[in-house]
């Protein structure tokens, strides 16, 4: 922060004070005129009453030759420079009379980032001179390392209620980094984390980049371009790299052999910082999904429990089903959707902190018996489980809801409120600052691997950036002026975000219809607001406005029918945020 300070002085010119004399002899009234259009009434009323008390001009030119020795003048001009500056709001007035101008010197920048300490600041002939020291932390490579790697599964279904929607087999890997070369001779020790950012990719020959390749896969099982859905899913670094292989892809014609005789995958990254490869072991042999009569019953069952206990017992206890919170990783939140169909028109629901029953949100069915619900806790906000409990029933802690629940009420009642509930995870992997708060945020697909994000200030400049895909930290590239023509999507708010308060208390209001309804009033962080994304990237603007954090989002967790949950590619417009 630097401070320049403004003070007033002059000296008196004899030339000037002498022909003040003469126009204040020739015209006495010169000085009162001169103080009422400055705004001086007091010293002007008073020349003004000298004046008729002593009307002959040398008395009054007498009494201005004793204000100039008294230095009333000096203060008449003080006065009217403090009411000229006291308006000006980068002004601030010091006790000493004088002011002061700060200004924020922004030393950061993608390519120094904050290696630049300001020592010295020193002014000459109207320049700036800024000085300090350029502190460069020691090169350390960054070494890719790999943790709870995890062979393929077993077989499951993928939707136990569904067993039409066959059966597929998941694994997974976590990649983190750690220091590598040069960490042993770096000037400050310990050293906990690389200095060197490690990225995706080599450049082929067509121009794009190499991330991974499928090594030994003769049948082509793990790079099946019809799959359908996400096969080897690789986001930045870090991150988990996560695999799902269907059983509708082993059955394809010529395929039939891996069936019978599974074998691993593996796979190879390529890394601006060397090439890696990791080996995720067969999966078990595949074979035709049955089920008994018995083990049906129980299945129903299972899928009732849900619904039938929201409606019977009025509670609903859900448990976060990927890693449990950790208290030492901030950069890490939770995604929770919890929708609701088949509710009566304004009947309320209430979602506490499944262990400490803090209210998060207190929610709404809508004209279409809907009712949706969206979290997002980081840090310490993260819970491990969430209570669900309709109209005003009071708290109950997780552990005694679900004990209420058994299969007998399940199969004592029809299911007539579906339930579909998405978990994911988000880490955080970078974040954009800008001067004025934010107030339009999209993200346009532009080709298959590289998206622009689009933001315009509440100060009228608008920043076009290309986000990659996958993304790590610090890829975020500015465009040109040309690249800032980026179309606003045009989307229609189907609801809106009104925050009442300084704190994160706001309420969804929708306006569907011509009417206005309140759909939900949150206490805790939500992903509503201004807000975009893509499947593997969730980006968001903080609380003050003038951030926006980039997420990267992990395979979702989700239970009950996939048909009617929201879409994971969020619009900054439905719904978005108003003061």
């Amino acid at each position: 922060m630097l401070r320049g300070t403004l003070s007033t002085d002059y000296t008196k010119n004899g030339w000037d004070i002498a022909r003040c004399f003469g126009v204040t002899i020739v015209n006495p009234f010169s000085i009162f005129i001169t103080a009422v259009d400055n705004g001086s009434f007091g010293i002007g009323i008073g020349e003004l009453a000298l004046s008729i008390v002593f009307p002959t001009r040398p008395v009054i030119a007498f009494g201005a030759l004793v204000l100039l020795f008294l230095g009333v003048d000096q203060g008449f001009v003080n006065n009217i420079v403090a009411d000229r500056l006291k308006d000006v709001p980068k002004l601030t007035k010091l006790p000493d009379g004088s002011y002061a101008f700060d200004k924020a010197l922004a030393l950061k920048n993608d390519l120094t980032r904050d290696w630049l300490v300001l020592q010295h600041c020193i002014g000459s002939n109207g320049r700036m001179l800024l000085s300090g020291d350029v502190r460069v932390p020691d090169a350390v490579l960054p070494r890719l390392t790999a943790s709870d790697l995890e062979g393929l599964s077993k077989w499951h279904l993928v939707d136990r209620c569904e067993p039409g929607k066959g059966e597929l087999t998941t694994g997974s890997i976590q990649l983190s980094l750690a220091p590598g070369h040069g960490a042993d001779i770096a000037a400050h020790q310990p050293v906990t984390k690389p200095t060197i950012p490690l990225k995706w990719g080599i450049s082929s020959q067509d121009g794009s980049n190499i991330i991974f390749q499928v090594l030994n896969d003769p049948l082509a099982i793990y790079q099946d371009p019809g799959s359908g859905y996400t096969q080897v899913y690789v986001p930045g670094i870090p991150g988990l790299v996560e695999v799902q292989l269907q059983a509708s892809t082993v059955n394809k014609p010529k395929r039939t052999a891996f069936a019978n005789a599974p074998y691993p995958l593996r796979l190879r990254f390529f890394t601006n910082g060397g090439v890696r490869e990791y080996q995720f072991s067969a999966p078990p042999v595949l074979q035709a999904f049955s089920e008994t009569p018995a083990q049906i019953a129980v299945r129903i069952s299972n899928c009732m429990a849900i619904s039938a206990s929201l409606l019977l017992r009025k509670y609903l206890a859900i448990l976060w089903l990927g890693n449990p919170p950790d208290d030492h990783e901030s950069e890490i939140a939770h995604q929770w959707d919890v929708h609701l169909r088949g509710l009566e028109t304004g009947r309320a629901a209430t979602v506490w902190n499944g262990e400490t029953g803090q209210v998060l949100v207190r929610a709404f069915a809508d004209r279409t018996r809907r009712m949706d619900v969206s979290l997002l806790l980081r840090g310490q906000e993260r819970v491990g489980s969430l209570v669900l409990g309709l109209d005003d029933m009071p708290f109950l802690p997780a552990a005694q809801v679900r004990r209420l629940r058994s299969a007998k009420s399940a199969a004592e009642g029809a299911p007539s409120v579906e339930i579909a509930i998405r978990q994911t995870m988000l880490t955080e992997i970078d974040h954009l600052d800008f001067d004025h708060p934010v107030e339009t945020l999209d993200l346009v697909q532009t080709a298959a691997n590289r998206s622009i994000l689009s933001v315009r200030t509440r100060g009228g400049s608008k920043f076009a950036l290309a986000i990659p895909a996958p993304y790590s930290r610090g890829l975020a590239a500015s465009l040109s002026s040309s690249g800032l023509n980026v179309p606003i999507l045009n989307n229609v708010p189907s609801a809106r975000v009104s925050w009442r308060g300084k704190q994160r208390h706001f309420a969804v209001v929708s306006h569907a219809s011509g009417r206005t309804e309140i759909l939900a009033e949150y206490h805790a962080p939500s992903t509503y607001g201004l807000a975009t994304g893509r499947d593997d990237l969730f980006a968001q603007v903080t609380a003050n406005g003038n951030r926006v954090t980039l997420y990267q989002r992990s395979l979702p967790l989700v239970f009950g029918p996939k048909q009617w949950l929201p879409k994971h590619k969020e619009k900054s417009g439905s719904p978005h945020q108003t003061s």
